[in-house]
């Protein structure tokens, strides 16, 4: 299955596969397999949403 713009590859630090999308900055899945990445990627295209730049970034306290 091609995804336009969905790279998948191993990541050694983490062993497991990343899957990103290019359109979504930080947007990403980890799984054991291709599959699992894939479809953690997304779960997180679904949850994922852009910045707010009106709004100031939270600090932790």
């Amino acid at each position: 299955m091609k995804d336009a713009g969905v790279e998948i590859r191993y990541h050694e630090h983490f062993k497991q596969y990343v899957a990103t999308d290019a359109s979504l900055s930080y947007c990403s899945g980890l799984g054991r397999t291709p599959k699992e990445a894939l479809s953690n990627l997304d779960l997180a295209r679904c949850l994922w949403s852009p910045p707010d730049s009106a709004r100031p970034p939270r600090v932790a306290e």
